[in-house]
């Protein structure tokens, strides 16, 4: 988004996005929205698309468009109204203010998006918020227009996902990744590439563990919303199903009060020097 060259980041902040940066789920709240709610669960269980979210949300946006079932064909610019009302966390607004109003005044911080959602809808909430400029990257399933119609496609084939080793062997993937998106990966790259002194992931499920695994001990941060999936596997489930460690420091919160304390206290440590 932005263009200007920075110095290497001293902070990244990486976004799961739904139900943690705003408080909702943005394809779900879309198809429920307009009826959908039922045929989502159905199809996103069924044996043609379980485990392949893109390809079912594709189906369901070809449904929206198609105005299936007696409905009236939802239009591009009726689900972009819907989508941009969605709102963050009060405090996780406050929170990409503070990371954006720091870059943009010269800090060497960052924040970047690393969502299971599509590109599309991501980019329509952060253009309401008038946010877009405040993001790096947006790192999600591929999505454009035909028309009125919303296409959606998987961040990765099925190929490059088998390809990518376990992170118990040392690898990125962890089995809650979905074949999909591979978040462990991209934030691996992402620390090789910025090499950042401190990364503050935020997220809620359970693809979003193999992100934490990827954190480092001693300088990076994992932030968990909680009683939700990846609260639980922190507090024990991956290690009971044999997965690989967490070994970075890591939270929960609630509200996003927590996280904006702790992005505060880092952004405060560079501004003096002592990050």
């Amino acid at each position: 988004a932005d263009s200007l060259p920075m110095p290497r980041p001293l902070l990244l902040v990486v976004w799961d996005f739904d139900r943690s940066f705003i408080d909702g789920d943005c394809e779900w709240s879309t198809f429920e929205h307009f009826g959908l709610g039922p045929e989502a669960q159905q199809l996103s269980r069924s044996a043609e698309f379980a485990g392949r979210w893109p390809a079912c949300t594709d189906r369901l946006f070809g449904m929206l468009a198609a105005g299936v079932d007696g409905r009236a064909p939802v239009s591009r610019a009726e689900l972009c109204e819907v989508v941009a009302g969605l709102q963050p966390f009060p405090a996780m607004r406050q929170v990409a203010d503070a990371i954006a109003g720091a870059r943009a005044a010269g800090l060497p911080v960052e924040q970047r998006v690393l969502s299971d959602a599509n590109t599309t809808l991501i980019d329509v909430i952060l253009q309401q918020l008038e946010l877009r400029d405040g993001f790096s990257a947006v790192v999600s399933n591929e999505s454009h227009w035909e028309g009125e119609r919303l296409r959606a496609a998987p961040f990765l084939s099925s190929g490059e996902a088998a390809a990518q080793t376990a992170a118990v062997d040392g690898g990125v993937r962890t089995q809650y990744c979905p074949a999909n998106l591979c978040k462990g990966a991209v934030v691996a790259s992402w620390l090789s590439e910025l090499q950042p002194e401190r990364c503050i992931y935020i997220g809620d499920g359970r693809g979003d563990y193999g992100a934490g695994v990827q954190l480092r001990a001693g300088k990076d941060l994992l932030c968990a919303r909680a009683d939700y999936p990846l609260h639980s596997l922190l507090q024990g489930q991956a290690a009971a199903d044999g997965e690989a460690p967490v070994v970075a420091q890591w939270l929960s919160w609630v509200d996003g009060k927590e996280v904006l304390a702790e992005v505060e206290e880092t952004l405060e440590n560079i501004r003096s020097g002592k990050l």
